[in-house]
């Protein structure tokens, strides 16, 4: 037995290799292969690297060539800068501020005037719409808006002549108009009047100035020219002017003869008041006339004739004598109308002639036909 493990122990050391050595013998060569694998895999790496380097070094190369023959579009500079920033983008960098102070800073600090105006054109309307609205069916534009007034400084509206069309009693929901002398009142109270079959319609929704005073009511006569009135046609015609600016409510004026589009007086108006002014002078003449010569009473019945006489209180002049009828003309004219005349004493006119008579003697007077030139009452035939 000792001789049997003295054999296994010298075969384990000196002869056949023992299962440690084996092992021993397989961990080496392990170990080498590792670092041949190793080295291997550093070489292949470092060639890779090389070669990618190079690689990129030539892609760069030839991005760097193309885009010297087709550079790339610059971005526009307005689309890079913050939107608000660009309105403001005209004021000096060195002051600039947001747009919300832009209007706030003082003009020292912008270089260019545009700036401060800061105009903008109006965006476009979209396709199939006019002024914002739909546009009407088959392209047709909409009807023209109706025509509107305008209101001076002082606060007067101004009626254009087809405005004030709009107001002739023919819509219960507006009011009514008329206009005398360019002067607009709202007659709506009185539509008994002057709506559309009151007995006055034909003055309402116009400036029918000249047919106050000459009774043509036609379309012809309804107008706004005064040229050839009488003194006393402007007399009557500023008595009813008077008269709708005590019983009715004034609306303004309409641009037309007598006020022009900003409200001022135009050449009608201009006219008129010159002819008012000697129509004044003339009627003030005329009233102290009337205090010498006092109208008569009168009466007429048609077909039948009249009646004209005089007393101490006739055509409202008070006095302490009672005179008898006289057709005073005036001069150059045919024109007359009736007056009553002194029987006794001077003159009214002119010199004494010492006759006692009175203004029996006045060439201006005429004795009516088929009346006693003393009496104080004469009849006339129709």
């Amino acid at each position: 037995m000792a001789q049997a493990r003295q054999r296994k122990g010298a075969s384990g050391r000196g002869g056949l290799p023992t299962r440690d050595g084996d092992s021993k013998s397989r961990k080496a060569g392990s170990s080498n292969t590792g670092l041949i694998l190793a080295a291997l895999c550093l070489a292949v790496l470092a060639t890779g690297a090389i070669m990618f380097k190079e690689d990129i070094m030539k892609a760069i190369d030839e991005q760097v060539g193309r885009g010297q023959k087709n550079p790339e579009p610059e971005v526009p500079e307005m689309a890079k800068e913050d939107p608000v920033e660009q309105q403001a983008s005209d004021v000096n960098s060195e002051s600039a501020q947001p747009v919300s102070q832009v209007t706030e800073t003082s003009t020292e600090n912008v270089q260019d005037s545009d700036v401060v105006r800061e105009e903008r054109s109006a965006p476009e309307d979209p396709p199939g719409t006019e002024n914002g609205e739909p546009a009407a069916a088959g392209g047709e534009s909409k009807p023209a808006a109706a025509p509107t007034s305008t209101v001076t400084e002082t606060g007067e509206r101004l009626f254009t002549v087809e405005e004030l069309k709009q107001y002739d009693g023919s819509d219960a929901s507006k009011p009514i108009y008329l206009a005398i002398v360019g002067q607009v009142f709202d007659v709506t109270k009185g539509k008994d009047h002057y709506s559309k079959d009151g007995g006055y319609s034909f003055f309402s929704g116009k400036d029918g100035t000249r047919a106050f005073v000459s009774g043509d009511f036609t379309e012809a006569g309804l107008i706004d020219n005064v040229t050839g009135l009488s003194n006393a046609n402007i007399i009557g015609l500023e008595d009813w002017l008077h008269f709708y600016h005590k019983d009715y409510t004034y609306a303004g004026k309409v641009v037309g003869n007598f006020y022009d589009a900003q409200g001022q007086p135009a050449g009608g108006l201009v006219e008129y008041k010159r002819m008012l002014k000697e129509a004044q002078g003339e009627h003030l003449a005329e009233e102290e006339l009337k205090k010498i010569f006092p109208p008569c009473n009168s009466h007429w019945a048609q077909g039948k004739g009249g009646t004209v006489w005089c007393s101490k209180e006739s055509g409202g002049i008070r006095r302490d004598w009672i005179g008898v009828p006289r057709r005073m003309f005036k001069a150059g004219t045919t024109d007359y109308r009736c007056v009553c005349v002194r029987t006794t004493g001077k003159p009214s006119i002119g010199g004494d002639d010492g006759r006692n008579i009175g203004d029996l003697a006045n060439p201006n007077m005429r004795a009516y036909d088929y009346c006693h030139p003393e009496s104080a009452t004469c009849a006339i035939k129709p």
